[in-house]
């Protein structure tokens, strides 16, 4: 059954998410939860500790996860296409809910729109960390000598494409008069990226 803890962690992440850390109050957790409003007190010494907790307890497993997926799902011998096709994966086809991935992303968005002491950690224990794997399997598979700055832009460039469309693919519908399944996607994605690297990165 779960606690009261795990509850304000689940809830706090999903009001969080939607709203930013600033918008949501402590009472519209507790109230969700039904709880006290010292019970966050009491398991995170406030809000903002519950904010940081989410990250830790909830953001940062995912984030292990997918480079993980990423990792799991790389093939040797190692070329730019089966690196973008790992990566593309391990986003796309990784075993976390929808409704977790949603929430992923969403927690990411309000704290690049909003900055505050979680994004420290998102970016040093989260993003960079699947940033470095990707950029060391990159390198190796890229047959050229590639500038290290270019190296990291074409890097950065892939892993925004992957956010870009899971945050924005309800749109897609809208865009193209239907709804656009996953396998589409990672293709053009693969596709689209591929040709990138060969005329920008190993230029």
């Amino acid at each position: 059954m779960e606690g009261v803890r795990e509850r304000l962690l689940r809830v706090g992440e999903e009001l969080f998410a939607l709203k930013g850390f600033r918008e949501v109050s402590v009472r519209e957790i507790t109230r969700r939860v039904g709880c006290n409003v010292a019970a966050v007190n009491y398991h995170f010494g406030g809000k903002r500790g519950l904010y940081l907790a989410v990250v830790r307890d909830r953001w940062l497993p995912r984030a292990q996860k997918f480079r993980e997926e990423f990792t799991r799902r790389l093939v040797s011998p190692l070329t730019p296409e089966r690196v973008v096709v790992a990566l593309a994966e391990a986003f796309w086809l990784a075993p976390v809910p929808e409704r977790e991935r949603w929430l992923h992303r969403r927690l990411l968005f309000q704290e690049l729109a909003q900055p505050g002491e979680a994004l420290p950690l998102m970016l040093q224990q989260g993003l960079l960390p699947l940033y470095r794997e990707v950029e060391r399997a990159l390198a190796a598979a890229l047959k050229t000598e590639v500038p290290s700055e270019r190296l990291r832009l074409c890097v950065f460039s892939l892993l925004a494409q992957i956010l870009h469309f899971g945050f924005f693919r309800p749109l897609l519908k809208e865009f193209l008069g239907r709804d656009l399944p996953v396998e589409e996607i990672m293709e053009h994605l693969q596709a689209f990226s591929l040709r990138g690297l060969s005329g920008w990165c190993a230029s």
